[in-house]
């Protein structure tokens, strides 16, 4: 019998990630990325962070498999993606 082994990483995602919206992204490409997004997957209970699923799904997967609003993680996402605006906290 032949030895069963995974295919070379990023077989399944076939979407260029530097050029493509998070939801097409691996949750690994994402979570390299944007580190500081993890605490968003773990507020909505999502086991991505460390999933030996990671490099197969893409965003909008584990979102559709966790019955998530896309456009409410998206929002989070960016809110924690964008630089901090020193002057807000002055107000």
């Amino acid at each position: 019998m032949g030895e069963f082994s995974l295919p070379p990483k990023g077989v399944f995602n076939l979407s260029n990630s530097q050029d493509s919206n998070p939801l097409q992204m691996s949750i690994t490409e994402i979570l390299d990325r944007w580190p500081e997004v993890i605490p968003v997957f773990l507020s909505h209970k999502m086991a991505c962070v460390g999933c030996s699923l990671a490099d197969f799904m893409t965003l909008e997967d584990a979102l559709d498999i966790y019955h998530l609003n896309k456009e409410q993680f998206i929002e989070e996402f960016h809110k924690t993606i964008q630089p901090q605006d020193p002057e807000a906290d002055n107000s």
